[in-house]
C-alpha cells in the first residue's frame, strides 16, 4: 500500500470550546478602553424592545440567557454601542441554540404523592464589576434532572465582602423555598426534603455559628466607629439577615451544604461564562419519528 505523508500535520488533540457554550463572552463584565458611544434615541428603544423580548424567553424558557439578559439589562438606560454589539451576540447564540436548549421533565423526575418528595438546589453571587457595583445573584431550583424555576438578578446594596453577597442570594432563595416547600407537603404527605447548595464556606461557618459576626474585617473598626453617626448599622445588618436565614432554615426543614464551585449549578446565572453546568437539564428538540410508537415521557415536555 501507499505509505502515508509524513509531512502532514497531526490532528490537535485540545479540545476547542464551543461558541455554543457561551451566551456572552466574559470579556463583557470588563470596562473599555476607551468609553463607547452611546445609541442614538431611536437606537436605544430598539436596543430596550430586543433586551426586553429576549428577557421573557430567558424568564420563562431559557435560564441559559438569564445571566446576559440581567447584565445587559444593567445599561438599559444609556446603552452603548458594545452593549448593542453584545446583545446582538446574544441574541444570534439563542437563535443558534433555540432548537438545544431545550427544557424538559420527565415522569421519572416526578415521585408518586406516596413517595417522598427531595428538591435540590444550588445558590451563588458574584462581586460587581468595575462598570456596576452592585453583585450579581443567581440560583436554581430542581427535581432530579429538571429545572423548574431559577433567577439571576442584581442586588440592590452593593456588599463589602463575598460573603455578604451569598448571604443575600441565599436569603432570597430560602424566602421563595418557605412559600412553595408547604404547597409540596400537602401533596407528598410521605414527606419533602430540600437542600440548598452554596459553595461559600464563610457562609455555612456565619449560619451555624452561635454568635454571628462580620466577615469584613478589614472594615470592621471603621464600621464600629461610624455605628452612631449612620442610620444602618452595618454589622447589625449582617446578623439579622443571618439570623433570619437560619430561622427560615430551621422553619422550613432546609439543609444547607456546600458545594465546590465547579460544581455549583448556579455560577452561570452570575457571571458570563460557560454554560456547561446546565447542559443537563437541557434536550433537543427533534421530529417525532413516524414509524415508531414511543411513550409519551419520551418526549419532552417543552416549559
Amino acid at each position: 500500500g501507499e505509505s502515508e505523508d509524513s509531512s502532514a500535520p497531526a490532528p490537535s488533540s485540545a479540545p476547542v470550546p464551543s461558541p455554543d457554550l457561551f451566551p456572552l463572552p466574559p470579556s463583557s463584565r470588563e470596562l473599555p478602553s476607551e468609553p463607547p458611544r452611546l445609541l442614538t434615541a431611536q437606537e436605544g428603544k430598539a436596543f430596550r424592545e430586543r433586551l426586553g423580548c429576549l428577557s421573557w424567553v430567558a424568564r420563562d424558557t431559557r435560564p441559559d440567557l438569564s445571566q446576559g439578559c440581567n447584565q445587559l439589562s444593567r445599561h438599559s438606560s444609556a446603552p452603548t454601542q458594545a452593549d448593542a454589539a453584545y446583545l446582538l451576540s446574544l441574541l444570534r447564540y439563542a437563535r443558534r441554540t433555540a432548537t438545544s436548549r431545550i427544557l424538559r421533565i420527565s415522569r421519572s423526575d416526578v415521585p408518586p404523592t406516596s413517595s417522598p418528595l427531595s428538591t435540590k438546589s444550588w445558590s451563588d453571587a458574584a462581586l460587581g464589576s468595575a462598570g456596576n457595583a452592585h453583585p450579581q445573584s443567581g440560583w436554581l431550583f430542581t427535581l432530579k434532572s429538571a429545572i423548574l424555576h431559577w433567577r439571576a438578578f442584581s442586588q440592590k446594596r452593593v456588599a463589602r465582602s463575598s460573603t455578604r453577597a451569598e448571604l443575600y442570594a441565599a436569603h432570597d432563595l430560602v424566602d421563595f423555598l418557605e412559600c412553595l416547600l408547604p404547597v409540596l407537603r400537602c401533596v407528598w404527605k410521605a414527606g419533602v426534603t430540600a437542600e440548598v447548595g452554596v459553595d461559600s464556606n464563610d457562609l455555612l461557618k456565619l449560619v451555624s455559628s452561635e454568635m454571628p459576626r462580620p466577615t469584613e474585617h478589614a472594615l470592621q473598626s471603621v464600621i464600629e466607629s461610624l455605628q452612631l453617626c449612620i442610620i444602618e448599622k452595618s454589622p447589625c445588618t449582617l446578623v439579622l439577615h443571618t439570623l433570619s436565614l437560619r430561622d427560615a432554615l430551621d422553619e422550613a426543614s432546609i439543609r444547607l451544604s456546600f458545594v465546590p464551585s465547579h460544581s455549583n449549578v448556579a455560577d452561570p446565572f452570575t457571571k458570563p461564562m460557560s454554560i456547561e453546568l446546565l447542559l443537563p437539564y437541557f434536550t433537543s428538540l427533534s421530529p417525532r419519528p413516524d414509524s415508531v410508537t414511543s411513550s409519551p415521557s419520551d418526549f419532552p415536555i417543552v416549559l
